[in-house]
Protein backbone atom coordinates (compact mmCIF):
# COMPACT_ATOMS: atom_id res chain seq x y z
CA UNK A 1 0.00 0.00 0.00
CA UNK A 2 1.35 3.45 -0.98
CA UNK A 3 2.30 5.91 1.81
CA UNK A 4 -0.24 8.94 2.05
CA UNK A 5 1.16 12.51 1.98
CA UNK A 6 0.31 15.05 3.62
CA UNK A 7 1.29 18.47 3.89
CA UNK A 8 4.43 19.15 5.92
CA UNK A 9 2.62 21.37 8.39
CA UNK A 10 -0.43 19.05 9.47
CA UNK A 11 2.43 16.62 9.91
CA UNK A 12 4.43 18.53 12.24
CA UNK A 13 1.50 19.04 13.64
CA UNK A 14 0.31 15.56 14.19
CA UNK A 15 3.86 14.58 15.81
CA UNK A 16 3.64 17.30 17.78
CA UNK A 17 -0.22 16.34 19.46
CA UNK A 18 1.66 12.48 19.40
CA UNK A 19 4.21 13.42 21.46
CA UNK A 20 2.54 15.48 23.90
CA UNK A 21 -0.02 12.83 24.15
CA UNK A 22 3.08 10.16 24.93
CA UNK A 23 4.32 12.61 27.75
CA UNK A 24 1.41 13.02 29.33
CA UNK A 25 0.92 9.14 29.12
CA UNK A 26 4.85 8.77 30.56
CA UNK A 27 3.89 11.11 33.65
CA UNK A 28 0.81 9.02 35.09
CA UNK A 29 1.67 5.35 33.84
CA UNK A 30 -0.95 3.82 36.44
CA UNK A 31 -3.51 6.08 35.90
CA UNK A 32 -6.26 5.55 38.72
CA UNK A 33 -10.03 5.02 37.98
CA UNK A 34 -11.33 8.18 38.02
CA UNK A 35 -8.85 9.54 35.79
CA UNK A 36 -9.57 6.42 33.49
CA UNK A 37 -13.67 7.74 33.79
CA UNK A 38 -12.57 11.40 33.51
CA UNK A 39 -11.23 10.46 29.99
CA UNK A 40 -13.62 8.32 28.68
CA UNK A 41 -16.16 11.16 29.87
CA UNK A 42 -14.51 13.44 27.60
CA UNK A 43 -14.31 11.10 24.77
CA UNK A 44 -18.25 10.29 25.06
CA UNK A 45 -18.77 14.26 25.43
CA UNK A 46 -16.71 14.94 22.30
CA UNK A 47 -18.48 12.62 20.52
CA UNK A 48 -22.05 13.79 21.53
CA UNK A 49 -21.00 17.52 21.32
CA UNK A 50 -19.72 16.65 17.73
CA UNK A 51 -22.44 14.45 16.49
CA UNK A 52 -23.34 16.56 13.56
CA UNK A 53 -20.04 17.19 12.38
CA UNK A 54 -18.84 13.58 12.50
CA UNK A 55 -22.27 13.07 10.14
CA UNK A 56 -21.56 15.47 7.87
CA UNK A 57 -17.23 14.51 7.52
CA UNK A 58 -18.90 10.67 6.90
CA UNK A 59 -21.18 11.80 4.71
CA UNK A 60 -18.81 13.91 2.61
CA UNK A 61 -16.51 11.41 2.77
CA UNK A 62 -18.88 8.44 1.62
CA UNK A 63 -20.98 10.70 -0.52
CA UNK A 64 -24.55 10.89 0.40
CA UNK A 65 -24.79 8.43 3.39
CA UNK A 66 -27.91 8.18 5.39
CA UNK A 67 -27.34 10.46 9.33
CA UNK A 68 -29.58 7.37 10.37
CA UNK A 69 -27.05 5.22 8.98
CA UNK A 70 -23.96 6.76 10.66
CA UNK A 71 -25.81 7.06 13.71
CA UNK A 72 -26.17 3.38 13.58
CA UNK A 73 -23.22 2.13 12.21
CA UNK A 74 -20.38 4.90 13.35
CA UNK A 75 -21.83 6.87 16.58
CA UNK A 76 -23.25 3.89 18.55
CA UNK A 77 -21.00 1.61 18.12
CA UNK A 78 -18.35 4.04 19.77
CA UNK A 79 -20.81 5.33 22.58
CA UNK A 80 -21.83 1.97 23.55
CA UNK A 81 -17.93 0.58 23.84
CA UNK A 82 -17.04 3.67 26.26
CA UNK A 83 -20.37 3.06 28.13
CA UNK A 84 -19.17 -0.27 28.25
CA UNK A 85 -15.37 -0.10 29.47
CA UNK A 86 -17.18 2.43 31.77
CA UNK A 87 -18.88 0.05 33.61
CA UNK A 88 -16.13 -2.83 33.43
CA UNK A 89 -13.49 -0.39 34.31
CA UNK A 90 -12.85 -0.93 38.01
CA UNK A 91 -13.32 -4.86 37.79
CA UNK A 92 -10.36 -4.76 34.88
CA UNK A 93 -8.20 -3.04 37.55
CA UNK A 94 -8.65 -5.31 40.48
CA UNK A 95 -5.82 -7.85 41.43
CA UNK A 96 -6.21 -11.46 39.52
CA UNK A 97 -5.34 -14.55 41.68
CA UNK A 98 -3.22 -16.74 40.80
CA UNK A 99 -2.94 -20.58 42.13
CA UNK A 100 0.57 -21.28 42.96
CA UNK A 101 3.06 -24.50 43.09
CA UNK A 102 2.60 -26.84 45.69
CA UNK A 103 6.59 -26.35 46.04
CA UNK A 104 6.16 -21.91 46.68
CA UNK A 105 3.11 -22.95 49.31
CA UNK A 106 2.28 -21.23 51.27
CA UNK A 107 3.12 -18.26 49.18
CA UNK A 108 0.26 -16.25 46.99
CA UNK A 109 0.35 -14.58 43.59
CA UNK A 110 -1.16 -12.30 41.49
CA UNK A 111 -1.31 -10.72 38.31
CA UNK A 112 -2.00 -6.63 38.67
CA UNK A 113 -2.90 -5.36 35.25
CA UNK A 114 -1.19 -2.53 34.09
CA UNK A 115 -1.48 -0.14 31.34
CA UNK A 116 0.93 -1.60 27.84
CA UNK A 117 1.14 1.85 27.02
CA UNK A 118 0.23 4.81 24.47
CA UNK A 119 -0.86 4.18 21.29
CA UNK A 120 -1.67 6.39 18.58
CA UNK A 121 -3.96 5.86 15.20
CA UNK A 122 -3.80 7.74 12.21
CA UNK A 123 -7.16 6.85 9.82
CA UNK A 124 -7.64 7.06 6.35
CA UNK A 125 -10.37 9.31 5.44
CA UNK A 126 -12.19 6.73 3.73
CA UNK A 127 -12.03 4.34 7.25
CA UNK A 128 -15.34 4.95 9.26
CA UNK A 129 -15.11 6.91 12.14
CA UNK A 130 -15.99 4.34 14.94
CA UNK A 131 -13.27 2.30 13.86
CA UNK A 132 -10.47 4.63 16.01
CA UNK A 133 -13.11 5.14 18.61
CA UNK A 134 -14.21 1.89 19.24
CA UNK A 135 -10.96 0.94 19.60
CA UNK A 136 -9.42 3.89 21.85
CA UNK A 137 -11.69 3.34 24.81
CA UNK A 138 -10.51 -0.17 25.57
CA UNK A 139 -6.88 1.77 25.60
CA UNK A 140 -7.93 3.71 28.41
CA UNK A 141 -8.43 0.60 30.92
CA UNK A 142 -5.63 -1.68 32.00
CA UNK A 143 -4.44 -5.01 30.16
CA UNK A 144 -2.32 -7.70 30.73
CA UNK A 145 0.05 -9.23 27.83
Amino acid sequence: MDAIKMPAQEESSLIESFDRLKSIARATPYPALEMRRSWLDSLERLIQENRQALIDAVRQDFGQRSAVETRLAELFPSLEAIRHARRHLRGWMQPQGRKVSLWFMPAAASVLPQPLGWRGWWCRGTIPCSCPLVRLSPRWRPATG
